[in-house]
């Protein structure tokens, strides 16, 4: 008689367990699809961003070509000697962040990813972009001795980059035409020439 209540009991137990592992196996499961959810919203949203952001260009700040791979501790010191000693600024902006666009590339011959540099005000972002003919100097050292030049340019949409792209010969044109031309943003004025007794008027390529 105990025999039988003992088989019973052990049976009992056994089959206990093998619902709670059932269960917690489902739970696994359920689990499991749950991060893998999480995982794909953040995908899209990661998808989304990248859209949106190409869609508007960051205000408040400039794009930094040609400067090494490092950290961002490190790439944000190398922005402030370049802002003090080649660009020359008396007051130097006031940095907000500083991010490498793009992902890393393990290959050492990869091209340098450009660097997005925010700051404080639109007053900073004026001051740094009037101020890259002083690199030329920097840029020519920097070419005889087989490194990339550092370039500056306004925070731009992809479709503002390639618009800019798609006149750049207009810009050449217009310069070897004696023609007084310059980029405000992805936006091309060119002066044109106009009798003596008026004053010279703007064209706007756009």
């Amino acid at each position: 008689m105990m025999r039988a209540e003992f088989k019973d009991s052990q049976q009992n137990v056994t089959e206990q367990f093998a619902r709670s592992l059932e269960f917690a196996h489902g739970n696994i499961k359920d689990l499991q699809k749950a991060i893998e959810d999480l995982q794909k919203q953040q995908k899209e949203a990661s998808a989304q961003a990248a859209v949106l952001a190409a869609q508007e260009p960051v205000p408040d700040a400039v794009v930094l070509a040609g400067l090494d791979e490092a950290t961002e501790a490190e790439t944000e010191t190398r922005i402030s000697e370049l802002f003090s000693k080649e660009l020359q600024l008396e007051m130097l902006p006031r940095i907000k962040s500083v991010t490498r666009l793009g992902a890393a590339r393990p290959d050492a011959d990869a091209k340098l990813r450009k660097v997005l540099v925010e700051f404080e005000t639109g007053k900073d972002v004026t001051t740094v972009l009037r101020a890259p003919r002083n690199l030329r100097n920097y840029n020519a050292e920097a070419k005889a001795a087989g490194r990339l030049p550092v370039g500056i340019e306004r925070s731009l949409t992809e479709a503002q980059r390639k618009h800019k792209s798609s006149i750049w010969s207009c810009l050449k044109a217009a310069r070897d035409d004696g023609k007084r031309s310059w980029w405000r943003g992805h936006r091309l004025f060119v002066e044109v020439h106009t009798p003596s007794f008026s004053p010279p008027r703007k064209s706007t390529l756009t």
